[in-house]
């Protein structure tokens, strides 16, 4: 079973052994969107790097268990990385972008905003070789979930299926396109 272009966006229940088992399916997989999946971890996107070779635009935005040895997962999972959204990722630091510089020299574009653990100087020395840059180390926006001290607020718990709606309810979702 191939994929190429997939987005679990908010997926609250989703796990790393989760995006495992779909990684070794879908090694073709070009375009992911993990945003707001707060139960991922680096486990993740070490799965993805491994399995997932044709990965080149990767929106992992919110994901805040998401360290800086996530970074240093992606240097391995191949030259076609184009794209990389990590904003709202709280644990990342400067030695993610030190990470990056060394390690991914195909990325074009990168999005670090409310990033507070990234200083400006750090993400600076990344913006000559990329075409779209944008960082920012504002407070998150309420709708990525975390309180006033990056602690992700408490989740609601988890439905029950007669909760689950039969269709899959389309209204709810959003996507957001990064400049080319």
């Amino acid at each position: 079973m191939t994929y190429m272009k997939l987005s679990i966006s908010e997926c609250l229940w989703i796990t790393d052994i989760g995006i495992e088992m779909f990684c070794r399916r879908a090694k073709l997989l070009e375009d992911f969107d993990i945003s707001h999946c707060v139960s991922l971890s680096d486990l993740s996107i070490k799965a993805l790097s491994f399995y997932c070779r044709a990965l080149s635009r990767l929106i992992m935005a919110g994901c805040p268990k998401m360290t800086d040895v996530s970074m240093q997962y992606l240097t391995g999972s191949g030259p076609h990385l184009r794209e990389l959204d990590i904003s709202g990722c709280v644990l990342l630091t400067d030695r993610a972008c030190r990470i990056l510089l060394k390690g991914c020299q195909t990325i074009h574009s990168l999005t670090m905003l409310y990033c507070r653990g990234i200083s400006k100087q750090a993400a600076l020395r990344l913006q000559p070789r990329l075409k779209h840059w944008e960082h920012s180390r504002d407070d998150a926006p309420y709708w990525y979930g975390y309180d006033d001290l990056d602690h992700l607020m408490q989740l609601s718990s988890k439905p029950e299926k007669q909760d689950i709606p039969s269709e899959y309810d389309n209204s709810r979702r959003h996507s957001s396109t990064l400049p080319t």
